[in-house]
């Protein structure tokens, strides 16, 4: 069932790639959808000529104000499917590279020395955060206790 239409200059293109997938298995809706966005990007932006030049991808890969890091990407990677099946067909396309939106940075996680962790327990055996009438504190305050480290 072929119930989206494209109307710019790659509108058989964009036929041709959903008939493709729905032949292979996929359902390809949700797909077919985010193409027509593309294709009314490439009639806003009066692309005559079957061409994907760099800098109309730059504009369509630019974040939105009003849209997330993955709502980003999601566009981005729709964008490279299709530019890749251009590239396949013959038809030049600039095809956006991966990693093109940054992500969060990445936590690092702190190895602590054996120095670290014991002033780190000395300060939880010092700590006077939980009353001393806390009914768990003799079971937890020597727990924490036991993994510190002798001095060597």
């Amino acid at each position: 069932m072929n119930d989206t239409v494209y109307s710019s200059v790659f509108k058989k293109e964009f036929q041709d790639l959903v008939d493709l997938k729905r032949a292979l298995g996929f359902t390809y809706h949700t797909e077919a959808c985010a193409f027509r966005r593309i294709d009314s990007f490439f009639i806003e932006n009066r692309l005559s000529t079957k061409c994907v030049t760099k800098e109309l991808c730059d504009l369509w890969c630019r974040k939105r104000s009003h849209e997330s890091v993955t709502n980003q990407a999601a566009r981005i990677s729709t964008l490279r499917v299709f530019c890749r099946y251009l590239d396949d067909i013959g038809i030049p396309a600039y095809i956006p590279p991966k990693g093109f939106v940054r992500k969060c940075a990445r936590y690092d996680a702190h190895i602590y020395t054996d120095e670290e962790l014991q002033k780190f327990f000395a300060a939880v055996d010092k700590s006077q955060s939980v009353p001393g009438e806390c009914p768990y504190r003799g079971e937890v305050m020597p727990v924490f206790s036991a993994f510190s480290i002798p001095a060597a």
